[in-house]
């Protein structure tokens, strides 16, 4: 696997943890980027895998989330 396939893996797969984060929470887009302190926009873009998150966004979308940003990096494994 290339490095540039395995940077689009991870995006993809963060993509979908925090949607689906988002939806088990029964949070709108508008109203999660409200609790993260961004803008719809950046959710979209983050959700679709189109943005490279800083830490600190991603902490901010854990937290708001109720999970460790393990969980979101690694979804498929059980976290502590």
């Amino acid at each position: 696997m290339t490095e540039k396939a395995s940077e689009t893996n991870i995006l993809l797969s963060l993509s979908v943890a925090i949607k689906n984060g988002r939806q088990a929470k029964g949070f709108s887009p508008d109203a999660f980027a409200r609790l993260c302190k961004t803008d719809k926009a950046a959710i979209s873009r983050i959700e679709a895998g189109k943005s490279n998150i800083t830490l600190q966004t991603l902490n901010s979308l854990a937290t708001v989330l109720g999970i460790p940003v393990a969980g979101l990096l690694l979804p498929e494994r059980k976290t502590l």
